[in-house]
């Protein structure tokens, strides 16, 4: 079976899914990871094969860029409400419009029998359900 998985271009998103991954290869599975150069290097440090998609997103500094001198982030940047959690999927859902041609056009490629991503990353709703 061939297994697309796909991740947002952050590497903690990524990282749940190495143990499925291996587990999938270690049961004669062929799996790929899809993502942007970001999640790129936590990829190969799991010893997975890879295919680069898009350009850098630079999660870690927009994380970075508001952190004051001095503070630690949750003093800079407080743990959102449980109302401003919700602003965060149109991130994402912004994210899924910029790359989802490039992932549907190495899924017609690839050809996968199934798909596995982390939750946030939209484009895979769009690409199963292709």
């Amino acid at each position: 079976m061939r297994v697309l998985m796909m991740s947002t271009p952050a590497p903690t998103h990524f990282t749940p899914l190495v143990s499925l991954a291996w587990a999938l290869r270690g049961a004669g599975h062929e799996v790929v990871v899809a993502g942007q150069p970001d999640v790129l290097g936590a990829v190969a440090s799991a010893g997975l094969n890879a295919v680069s998609v898009g350009d850098w997103f630079h999660v870690d500094d927009m994380l970075v860029a508001g952190l004051r001198e001095g503070e630690r982030p949750l003093e800079t940047r407080p743990r959102a409400s449980l109302e401003a959690l919700g602003g965060y999927g149109r991130v994402w859902m912004t994210h899924a419009r910029y790359l989802v041609g490039r992932y549907m056009e190495f899924a017609r490629i690839y050809g996968p029998d199934l798909i596995v991503s982390d939750p946030l990353e939209y484009s895979s709703l769009l690409v199963g359900g292709v």
